[in-house]
């Protein structure tokens, strides 16, 4: 087969499958590696932190590979927090009196990390110019809180 009939092939391939097909030959590798990454689905809070690393942090960065981005609402927001989930390491406010330096600011802390958080999908999206489908919850939300998010999204093809 020629490469673009392996192109073809390769269109339905993503993720494992992809990763698979590359591993067949030198001449596979270099058509099917961008297609390990085609479709993200980011599901819980550990995947986002990881992310940003897996996909930026390479001589070719990965996120150019990306087309179909899905960051699930499981992996954002406030609620994270009400759960007591044990990966929350955002900033404590420090009030002014002693009773209120003993509890946490949940606006402060819910305002920090989806600025955070926002940060590292507007630099996801920065590089991912092969992009055509997205789905991120809470969008107008991260937008409110400063981060870079809003110009990444504008400059999607």
């Amino acid at each position: 087969l020629n490469a673009d009939e392996l192109r073809c092939i390769l269109a339905y391939l993503w993720g494992t499958d992809a990763l698979n097909f590359s591993l067949a030959c030198k001449s596979f590798y270099e058509l099917a590696i961008g297609r390990v990454v085609a479709v993200v689905q980011c599901e819980n809070y550990s995947k986002l932190l990881s992310l940003r690393t897996d996909m930026l942090y390479f001589s070719r960065p990965r996120a150019q590979c990306i087309e179909s981005l899905t960051i699930q609402h499981s992996a954002l927001g406030p609620d994270r927090f009400e759960r007591g989930d044990p990966g929350t390491r955002a900033p404590r406010a420090t009030l002014g009196s002693h009773e209120d330096q003993t509890r946490p600011d949940w606006t402060l802390r819910v305002t920090e990390t989806m600025r955070w958080q926002a940060e590292i999908i507007a630099d996801i999206l920065t590089y991912a110019s092969n992009i055509r489908h997205l789905r991120l919850p809470l969008v107008a939300r991260m937008m409110k809180n400063g981060s870079n998010m809003e110009d990444a999204i504008r400059a999607l093809p």
